[in-house]
C-alpha cells in the first residue's frame, strides 16, 4: 500500500467538517440521551433512538437526519475533492462496467477478476487479456499482439509473451501458440 500524506490544510478542513456534527448540548433533554460516568468523574454520552417503526422512519430518526445533514454534505464534498487529486486507472469488466483503481493494484486486480484496461492505441481498441497479453479489436473478434506491458514499466525484461501455455483474450476465449501463430483453441 502506498503512503498517504495529509497536509495541514486537509487537517483544518477535517476539523471544520467535524464541528458540523451534532453536539451533546443539542441532544440533552431528548429521549434516548444518556450519560455514563466513569470512576474518575469523566463521562461518555450516548444518544440511542429507534430508526424506524414498521418500515417508517421515527420522529427521532428524522430529527437526527436533519441534524446530521450539514455534516454529511460537507464530508462528502471533502471526500470527493480528495479523491479527485488521486491518480486512478480505469478497468472494464466483462459486462462493460468501469472500475477505477489505484495504479499499483490495477494489473493484479485485472488478472484476478478477468477485467481489462481501457486504452486506445492509434484509434484501435487495445485491451489486456486475463493472461497478460495485449489484444486488438478486429472485425471478427480479437487479434493477439503477442506482447505484454500495459503502462507497466519493464525492468530489463522483454515485452514479448511466453509462447508456452494458454492466453485468454478479453472475452475469455483461450488461445495457444501453434509454432507459427496464435490460434484460438
Amino acid at each position: 500500500m502506498r503512503d498517504r500524506h495529509i497536509t495541514s490544510e486537509q487537517v483544518a478542513e477535517i476539523g471544520r467538517v467535524q464541528r458540523l456534527k451534532p453536539k451533546e448540548s443539542d441532544l440533552i433533554g431528548k429521549r434516548g440521551y444518556r450519560r455514563e460516568y466513569r470512576e474518575d468523574g469523566s463521562y461518555e454520552w450516548r444518544y440511542r433512538f429507534k430508526t424506524n417503526d414498521r418500515g417508517r422512519p421515527t420522529k427521532q430518526a428524522l430529527e437526527v437526519g436533519e441534524m446530521m445533514r450539514p455534516f454529511q454534505v460537507a464530508d462528502a464534498e471533502r471526500h470527493l475533492k480528495n479523491q479527485a487529486r488521486e491518480e486512478r486507472v480505469a478497468l472494464r469488466d466483462r459486462d462493460g462496467h468501469s472500475h477505477f483503481l489505484d495504479p499499483a493494484l490495477a494489473d493484479q486486480t485485472a488478472r484476478q477478476n478477468g477485467w481489462s484496461h481501457r486504452w486506445r492505441a492509434r484509434g484501435a481498441a487495445v485491451e489486456c487479456g486475463t493472461g497478460g497479453m495485449m489484444w486488438r479489436r478486429a472485425r471478427t473478434g480479437w487479434e493477439p499482439l503477442g506482447v505484454r506491458c500495459f503502462g507497466t514499466p519493464l525492468f530489463g525484461g522483454s515485452a514479448r509473451v511466453s509462447r508456452r501455455g494458454l492466453q485468454w483474450d478479453p472475452d475469455g476465449a483461450p488461445w495457444r501458440w501453434n509454432g507459427t501463430q496464435w490460434v484460438e483453441v
